[in-house]
């Protein structure tokens, strides 16, 4: 947190905006890959240790097969975000970047809590539970609907009446 609090403030007091065509400070460009690179590894520990992982490309492939919203009406100007904090990160370590998604070349994405159950059973609770829902549940709810709505109509009838005569 502390490098992104001097990224975000600290250093841009010393150093001129440069798409301005303003001088900046001497070896900024350094210091200011070595904040990023600190924070974007201080980043990933912390995911570690709130116990979230990157996501692999398997891991990927599964979500896009099993359309797990991931078709939200976004763009994203891809070619606009910069690779080389993620790719020095990498670098660093190689080990991230041998798990990681293909999609991880501008972007990291964690998540946790997922996995993959398979069992083989007759799953009698579950389909009772559903045989009920069908069965009773269901049409005494609609059968309240239509018998609500009824009253509801009945007294507004009711307060017409009255206010006619």
């Amino acid at each position: 947190v502390d490098a992104f609090d001097q990224l975000s403030t600290g250093g841009w007091e010393q150093a001129a905006d440069r798409t301005s065509g303003l001088v900046s400070a001497p070896g900024w460009d350094g210091k200011r890959e070595a904040l990023a690179d600190r924070f974007i590894d201080g980043l990933c520990a912390l995911m570690r240790r709130a116990n979230y992982r990157m996501m692999s490309q398997k891991e990927w492939q599964f979500a896009q097969a099993e359309s797990f919203m991931f078709v939200m009406p976004i763009d994203v100007a891809w070619e606009a975000l910069d690779s080389s904090l993620i790719s020095r990160l990498f670098v660093r370590h190689p080990h991230v970047g041998l798990q990681a998604a293909q999609l991880s070349r501008r972007v990291l994405v964690f998540h946790r809590g997922s996995g993959i159950e398979q069992r083989a059973e007759w799953f009698l609770e579950e389909k009772l539970d559903m045989a009920i829902d069908t069965l009773f549940t269901d049409p005494a709810r609609r059968c309240y609907s239509a018998l609500c709505r009824a009253v509801a109509s009945r007294a507004t009838g009711m307060e017409r009446g009255a206010h006619t005569r």
